[in-house]
């Protein structure tokens, strides 16, 4: 049941990324632009973006100068990447490498990146595993002191004309919603206490944040609404 879940959700994305293309254009994402900056005294950093699309991101992150390793499983993402990272792509010496298919087979290797990466995401994983392997997953690629920045689309983001509630707390905050005419497109919306319990663990010096950027750039009038957290991964004791 739970693989058809999965691709579902592939087909899903897959059919976006193929209908509408560069989904959020080729700026950079606040999540992006933050991480940056907090690597902008350590030039020639390994950073890994979890869900890297189209390599939006990625683009970007090769242009300050880093090495850059993306994970997307959507096929049609990875088709439209951008020109100048195809070029990139299979180069002895690249600054980039492509990895196709699910995170959670990737050969990623331990403590191998400065910074794990992921924007917009989070939210798309319910309780399905994902997110308990995707915490695994960033603990066995950072460095000790490794930088965690991810953003997920957090309660500001209900729509009641758009969706229907799934999940609520009991003090009425809704933890989940399903688009009414996207079947299985499912919100998780994520707050700064969702965050603490779900990277607490192995992560510490949490900071948030609040941003927004379109929807898409095929519904540029509707705002999503996203919470980042920048995290380190915890020093073990020597």
């Amino acid at each position: 049941m739970s693989n058809n879940k999965n691709k579902n959700k592939t087909d899903l994305w897959g059919g976006r990324y193929k209908n509408e293309g560069r989904l959020w254009g080729d700026d950079p994402s606040l999540s992006a632009k933050r991480l940056a900056k907090k690597l902008r005294s350590r030039p020639r950093s390994n950073i890994l973006e979890i869900g890297a699309g189209y390599y939006r991101d990625g683009e970007f992150f090769i242009n300050q100068g880093h090495n850059y390793t993306g994970i997307e499983q959507a096929a049609e993402a990875l088709s439209i990447a951008t020109e100048k990272v195809k070029e990139l792509i299979g180069s002895e010496h690249s600054p980039i490498h492509s990895i196709s298919g699910p995170f959670q087979t990737a050969p990623i290797p331990a403590e191998g990146y400065d910074a794990v990466f992921c924007h917009r995401t989070l939210h798309l994983w319910g309780k399905n595993g994902l997110i308990t392997a995707f915490n695994d997953a960033a603990v066995k690629a950072l460095k000790s002191g490794g930088l965690l920045v991810v953003s997920a689309r957090d309660p500001r983001d209900y729509d009641e004309e758009q969706m229907t509630v799934k999940e609520e707390a009991p003090d009425g905050t809704i933890i989940s919603a399903e688009y009414k005419d996207r079947p299985g497109h499912l919100i998780n919306f994520w707050n700064e206490a969702r965050y603490r319990d779900a990277f607490g663990d192995d992560f510490e010096d949490m900071t948030f944040e609040e941003g927004t950027e379109i929807e898409s750039v095929t519904n540029p009038g509707k705002m999503a609404h996203f919470t980042i957290m920048i995290a380190h991964k915890k020093i073990e004791p020597s």
